[in-house]
């Protein structure tokens, strides 16, 4: 009996004890491993740093590095960011392209700790983050592609298969030595021709079509393309720019606003292809018109009545007129006393044309119905004549005085030598040599190896301008993504007002010299890497007032540019001196105001000037001053 008593103690003490034993292990396997955790994701940061330090330019394979040193982690509590700066201290961006020896590339690693067990989650704080952050200083800035391109396997070697014609015949067999060339006899050795295999087929690219026809009041813009690629639709006439990805499928849908206008031309461009379609005009159905029960007069297709002011033909027809009424006296404009044209009616209906010194503005024509002896039968009619015609369109006067674009430079940023595939980095500069101001929106677009009419090849980068004074220059950045693929000579050539879109005194001048451009260095073809489908953020805008000597100055060109130098918006002040950016993507960027007043160039900048995704930057006041 007392043993019976002491296992029972036993059992009762083991199941108390117990549950604190599991939580003092569960504890200290959730501790061990956090701290592996800590350990590994350090570990991979590092790793990933050091990559970079000799191939900043090669994200993918420095993020590749971080995850084949991570170990107990799940992708989707991860988080990788690679960015460089110019030093302790120093400014911060994100563009590859940037980057120079002596700068440092900044690789940090997030990973967000979730409880193992339900037991132990009330004790790891929630949104408990491992964050480790590792620079290292940039060695080298050539770009390396970390997965090296790989090349199908040779087929095996094909077995000859012989067919004998004939009787075998000798000939002599020749084997160069050092001394004499001796010839040997022997049976002839058949040879054979492989049969050669078939040529690797070079993929079609998958070309942009816009689904058509578009029509005015849309709000939507669909189309087919290369799965995962990045697309950008503009229209022409209003500069309104969006861009986004073609989903796995290879459709494409891009919501406009505001909706389209008939006439409009819109253009979808990306990786090399690009559609374009021409908004139509839904015309309605028109409406016949009612046959007139009572009596009337109109206007019918009135000779030259559309023309200038001038002496003009006018016809005038009605009917339903009472039976009593033998003749119509038509009268212009108000006065009754002096008709112009008398016509007989007959079965109440009747024609007249007459001549009449016909002005711009509105004219009325009165019919009067009368009987043989003068006297007025029902009750007068009246009709409309206007000049111009509705639907006539004025004609726009050409002015003496016009503006005059010129690509005034282009130059290549990149140090030789260059490489396939290598981003290119192009300085162009625009001129308006006229004496007039271009206050409407054009374009600059860049082509490679052109061979053709420019307008009807695919640019490889553009840039939309919506203001530039008279006698200014402006530059910026263009880019050639991926460069080019062939070692050899290439030619770069850009154009101004590429859809013309402002009239020119001289529309012979767009088109810039050929820049050569010479690549050396044969780089492997990078991976291509998905972009994965999904939606861009939303842009924001850039809101501030221009300012001279104080006051607020009108008529001011304002740029926005990005920390590489790329023009991302422009615009012009008001009559009140307020200028207001639209579409430009959330970034850091340097805002210029530029002025001409007679020989006097003003201009002023601020700097830098956040834009947030979805929000207007506001305050964004330029202060000018006269440039010597």
């Amino acid at each position: 009996m007392n043993r019976r008593r002491l296992n029972g103690q036993g059992l009762v003490e083991f199941a108390l004890i117990l549950p604190i034993l599991l939580l003092v292990i569960i504890g200290t396997i959730e501790f061990a491993r956090i701290f592996i955790i800590y350990t590994t994701v350090s570990n991979a940061a590092r790793e990933g740093a050091r990559y970079g330090m000799v191939s900043p330019k090669d994200i993918a394979g420095i993020i590749e590095k971080v995850n084949e040193t991570l170990v107990l982690t799940t992708p989707e509590n991860l988080s990788i960011q690679v960015r460089y700066d110019t030093g302790p201290g120093g400014s911060e961006y994100t563009n590859p392209d940037n980057v120079a020896v002596g700068h440092r590339v900044i690789v940090e690693v997030q990973y967000q700790i979730d409880a193992l067990t339900p037991i132990f989650a009330p004790f790891i704080p929630a949104n408990f983050m491992v964050d480790v952050r590792n620079a290292r200083t940039i060695q080298s800035v050539r770009t390396e592609i970390s997965t090296p391109p790989t090349f199908p396997p040779p087929p095996p070697p094909t077995e000859p298969t012989t067919e004998p014609t004939g009787e075998p015949t000798t000939e002599p067999t020749t084997e160069p030595t050092g001394g004499p060339t001796t010839s040997t006899p022997g049976p002839q050795t058949p040879t054979f021709t492989p049969t050669p295999r078939p040529p690797t087929a070079t993929p079609t690219p998958i070309p942009i079509v816009i689904t058509k026809p578009l029509w005015e009041g849309d709000t939507t813009v669909r189309g087919r393309g290369a799965p995962n690629q990045v697309i950008t639709l503009r229209i022409v006439q209003t500069g309104y720019q969006i861009s986004g990805i073609i989903d796995a499928s290879g459709n494409f849908l891009f919501n406009v606003s505001p909706a389209l206008v008939g006439g409009h031309t819109v253009l979808v461009q990306g990786y090399g292809s690009q559609d374009l379609a021409v908004v139509q005009v839904r015309t309605p159905t028109p409406t016949p018109a009612a046959t007139p029960t009572t009596a009337y007069i109109r206007v019918t297709a009135p000779a030259g009545a559309c023309t200038n002011d001038s002496i003009t033909n006018i016809t005038v027809t009605g009917d339903n007129w009472s039976s009593q009424a033998k003749d119509m006296y038509l009268y212009w404009d108000s006065d009754l006393t002096n008709h112009v044209c008398v016509a007989t009616l007959s079965g109440g209906g009747f024609t007249c044309t007459f001549s009449a010194y016909v002005t711009t503005g509105n004219h009325t024509i009165t019919g009067i119905a009368k009987k043989s002896n003068g006297q007025q039968v029902d009750s007068p009619a009246t009709t409309t004549f206007v000049r111009p015609c509705p639907g006539t369109p004025t004609p726009t006067p050409t002015p003496s005085v016009l503006t005059d674009l010129r690509i005034v430079g282009i130059s290549l940023q990149n140090v030789p030598p260059l490489g396939t595939y290598e981003t290119l980095r192009v300085t162009v500069g625009v001129k308006n040599a006229g004496t007039v101001d271009v206050t409407s929106l054009f374009w600059v677009d860049l082509f490679a190896n052109p061979t053709r009419v420019l307008t009807s090849e695919v640019s490889v980068d553009y840039v939309a301008l919506n203001a530039i004074a008279a006698g200014s220059t402006v530059s910026f950045t263009m880019y050639v993504p991926n460069g080019f693929k062939e070692v050899g000579s290439h030619t770069l050539q850009a154009m101004v007002d590429t859809w013309n879109q402002v009239m020119e005194t001289d529309e012979t001048n767009n088109i810039s010299a050929l820049l050569p451009v010479t690549v050396t260095v044969n780089n492997p073809a990078p991976t291509p890497t998905p972009t994965p489908a999904g939606t861009l953020p939303p842009p924001g805008n850039i809101q501030g007032v221009t300012r001279l000597n104080g006051p607020p100055q009108s008529n001011v060109s304002v740029y926005v540019y990005a920390t590489d130098g790329r023009l991302v918006g422009s615009g012009r002040s008001d009559v009140n001196g307020n200028y207001f950016i639209t579409n430009v993507p959330a970034g850091s960027y340097t805002v210029v105001g530029e002025l001409r007043l007679a020989n006097t160039l003003y201009r002023g900048q601020v700097s830098p000037v956040v834009v947030v995704a979805g929000q207007t930057t506001t305050g964004v006041n330029i202060d000018l001053v006269a440039v010597p």
